[in-house]
């Protein structure tokens, strides 16, 4: 009787544990597909998704309202918000709107200006510019056709051509300094990104919109006061040999230069005329310094 009891125990404690270990099974099969489930949609959720006018907005612009404007949205999505704000940019014409909202656009949210502009790959060369025009003609109306969304009210006198670079798969890239009245902006620049036929397909870059104000009475300081003032603040830290003829050829170098930028303050964003200042004390250091046009103080050196 003992022996029957034993053995219908050993088959109930297999039959438990067969339960207990299918159950394991079927939760770690869930877990698993959990996981599986969030590795597929969790980067889908934290990319940006290029953005496209819903037919609310589309039907605004079509009658020719202006939606209200608001601040540069951050760059965590393309939500309705978002898109109400971006619409008074494409007020020119309903056709633009619908070129634009394919681009993905990454903002310069200091500034209200694209940093980078991809996803153009289908956007055609401009007609009224003409297939055999150069790619720095190409860029110019380019970028002026979208000057709502680049803010440059007149690239062919903001922008100066430094250098045009065309690849191994023949594809141009265009590289522009920004200048204002005339003076560059210290470090600021455009590429624009074009495709064998003429089509823009990127552009890229770190500048600042159109000023609407003057400052033709802020350079008080003139280029010989900006170069006394850093040379008094240099000779405080080491002392100034004037170079030999043989290493002022090798250097390319014989004096203090200073040269008008305008400049921005990384810090507040603000916008300066500046004399940049280069010193070189000796044949090792070469020394910058960034001098307030307007009140002579040392910006950055």
């Amino acid at each position: 009787m003992k022996h029957w009891y034993s053995f219908f125990g050993i088959i109930a404690l297999v039959l438990w544990a067969g339960g207990v270990g299918a159950e394991q099974h079927r939760s770690l099969k869930d877990q698993w597909a959990q996981v599986k489930q969030r590795k597929t949609v969790a980067p889908t959720q934290n990319m940006q998704q290029p953005f496209s006018l819903n037919q609310k907005v589309l039907k605004q612009l079509r009658l020719g309202n202006s939606l209200k404007p608001g601040q540069l949205p951050p760059d965590d999505g393309f939500s309705e918000d978002r898109l109400q704000k971006l619409a008074p940019r494409f007020e020119q014409s309903l056709q633009q709107a619908r070129e634009v909202a394919s681009w993905q656009i990454h903002w310069n949210n200091r500034q209200g200006v694209p940093q980078y502009i991809t996803n153009m790959a289908d956007d055609s060369p401009l007609q009224d510019v003409g297939a055999a025009a150069s790619g720095e003609r190409l860029a110019r109306a380019f970028i002026q056709r979208y000057q709502q969304v680049f803010q440059i009210a007149n690239p062919d006198a903001e922008l100066e051509r430094l250098t045009t670079v065309r690849d191994a798969f023949q594809k141009e890239h265009v590289v522009f300094r920004q200048k204002i009245m005339g003076i560059p902006v210290w470090g600021k620049d455009i590429v624009v990104h074009l495709n064998p036929d003429g089509s823009v397909y990127a552009v890229n870059g770190h500048y600042i919109p159109t000023l609407n104000r003057e400052f033709a009475d802020l350079a008080r300081v003139d280029a010989a006061a900006a170069v006394s003032i850093a040379t008094e603040h240099l000779s405080r830290e080491a002392p100034i040999v004037p170079l030999n003829e043989k290493w002022q050829q090798i250097l390319e170098y014989s004096e203090p230069i200073a040269r008008q930028y305008f400049w921005e303050d990384s810090r507040t964003g603000e916008v300066k005329l500046v004399w940049h200042v280069e010193i070189r004390p000796n044949i090792r250091d070469d020394y910058y310094y960034f001098i307030d046009a307007r009140t002579g103080e040392i910006l950055e050196r």
